[in-house]
This record gives structure tokens, sequence and C-alpha cells, in this order.
């Protein structure tokens, strides 16, 4: 028999279909995808359709709780604000550092690999050596 025949359907798949299979069989990482994606569409588009502005100060609602019949569904602060609205547009801010920051490490990272790459030899040794010393200091620094 031929190497070709004695290889089963799933080598026939590519690499990209063969992580997504595995990653759809995971029941944990589908409901975290999702439970991220929800908070993600909501930070994103929830302070859009809020019926309250988030700078606002609601004079006679200071350091209520929760409460449907206010409106405020995670209840007032101290000076008076929507804590819901706030907390939206904290997660935006949140998901914006963590994109940003992924696109810088992305960009630095993919350019150092490829000049690394491209020149080879000593250089790319040198530089390997500069990244191993970078991943041995500790991120506290």
């Amino acid at each position: 028999m031929s190497d070709i025949a004695l290889h089963n359907d799933r080598s026939a798949n590519s690499l990209w279909q063969d992580v997504r299979r595995r990653l759809f069989r995971n029941r944990a990482a589908v409901a975290s995808m999702v439970v991220l994606g929800a908070i993600a569409v909501v930070s994103v588009a929830g302070p859009m359709i809020s019926p309250h502005p988030m700078d606002e100060i609601y004079w006679n609602l200071i350091g209520t709780g929760p409460s449907l019949e206010s409106g405020f569904l995670f209840g007032a602060d101290a000076n008076g604000r929507d804590l819901l609205v706030r907390t939206l547009y904290g997660g935006r801010v949140s998901l914006m550092v963590g994109v940003v920051a992924t696109v810088v490490a992305l960009v630095i990272g993919v350019g150092y690999g490829a000049v690394a790459g491209y020149a080879g030899g000593r250089t790319d040794n040198l530089m390997m050596r500069l990244v191993d010393i970078l991943y041995a200091v500790p991120f506290m620094f």
C-alpha cells in the first residue's frame, strides 16, 4: 500500500479546519466565546441605546441601589450617576486598550521576526538571544 492510502480523512483537512473543529468541540471554549462576545457587543452598543447619559447627575437618586423602578439596573454612585452606563463605557475603554496593545505587539513582533528571519545567521541568533533575555525579565519592570 502506498503512503497516501494509509492516511485517513483527517489528513485532508487544513490546519485551520482542524483548529476550528477542535475549538467547537470544547464546550467551555464555546461558552467563553459567547460570553465574551456578548460583553463586547453590550459594551460597544449599550451606551448608545441606554436611556441615561454617562455624565448626567440625578440628585434625587444619589447612592441608590439597583432598581427597576428608577431605571438604574446597577444603581447610582455617590455622585448620582448611572453605574451601568459608566460600567459599559469602562468596558469600551478596556476593549480599546486590549485591541491597541494586541495590534502594537503584532506589528512589533512580526516586524522583528521578519528582520530576524530575513537576515538569518548571526543577526538572527543575536536577535533571538535578545528576545530570550527580555522573556527572562519579569513583567513588573
